[in-house]
């Protein structure tokens, strides 16, 4: 779970980051939870592997746009049956993103533009 991010100028930030799915389950899946105080927690990206071979992990690049207002956090899920994710270098930029990898199921957010 992130600290709390504040809300800013920006409604829109791009969360970026790396990943790398390990080990040699049948199926995992990487969730993206974005939760403020005001609103149930939301699922905003949805990433599932199967039949991984991952005996010698990669590192892929992956990014989502996330609503910035009001205030919140980021929950970072993962499952797996024999595995599970790495991530790294978590970052965020104002604006808008394509979602990565293309794969990766974007949830739909109401953007508060208000």
């Amino acid at each position: 779970v992130s600290p709390v991010i504040p809300a800013g100028e920006e409604r829109t930030l791009c969360l970026s980051f790396w990943y790398a799915p390990f080990g040699a389950g049948d199926s995992a899946l990487m969730q993206i939870i974005r939760s403020d105080n005001s609103t149930d927690p939301e699922k905003i990206w949805t990433l599932e592997v199967k039949n991984m071979d991952t005996t010698r992990p990669m590192w892929l690049p992956a990014q989502v746009t996330v609503d910035a207002s009001p205030s919140f956090n980021i929950i970072l899920e993962g499952q797996a049956t024999n595995g599970g994710f790495a991530v790294d270098d978590i970052s965020f930029t104002p604006g808008q993103c394509p979602t990565r990898p293309e794969k990766a199921e974007q949830k739909s957010q109401e953007i508060n533009n208000s």
